[in-house]
């Protein structure tokens, strides 16, 4: 796909906007504005990722570090964060019931496949990716947060 200048600039522009949304987004509701975040405070999950465990962390962390990976250049980076996110997204899945499991699984499913689309080198315009992350934050956000746990830990 050929672009001129002046649709190079509109691109840049719209990932510019996309990240700085989703940042918005991710402060807005995670654990650095009100405390919350969706881990309780004793989940560690983590998934097996280039032959090693990594912990994961927050799906929205994951999602962010994945589009300023590929605004850099970095799609195998941003591979990785979209299946962290992924395995997020497929913690939770296992946690609930109904409609919001079928909506955290298809999130799951969406953001390995991209995943699998970007180390093919499939995913060359950030477009596809600024979708999937807003459809993922969308499912996100319908989860309800849990408190971060301030002080020592009560006596039992």
């Amino acid at each position: 796909m050929t672009t001129n200048p002046t649709q190079r600039a509109r691109g840049s522009a719209a990932r510019a906007a996309a990240l700085s949304l989703l940042l918005a987004l991710s402060l807005s509701t995670g654990a650095a504005a009100d405390g919350k975040r969706w881990f309780e405070g004793s989940d560690k999950v983590f998934i097996r990722l280039h032959e090693q465990f990594e912990r994961i962390s927050e799906p929205d962390v994951h999602l962010e570090r994945a589009q300023r990976s590929f605004a850099k250049g970095h799609r195998s980076v941003s591979a990785d964060e979209l299946e962290k996110a992924s395995a997020g997204f497929a913690y939770f899945e296992d946690r609930s019931a109904g409609e919001r499991s079928a909506d955290l699984r298809l999130a799951s499913r969406a953001l390995s496949k991209l995943a699998d689309d970007m180390r093919r080198g499939e995913v060359l315009e950030t477009t596809e990716l600024d979708r999937a992350v807003a459809d993922a934050m969308r499912v996100l956000l319908a989860i309800p947060q849990t408190p971060t746990p301030v002080g020592p830990p009560a006596p039992h």
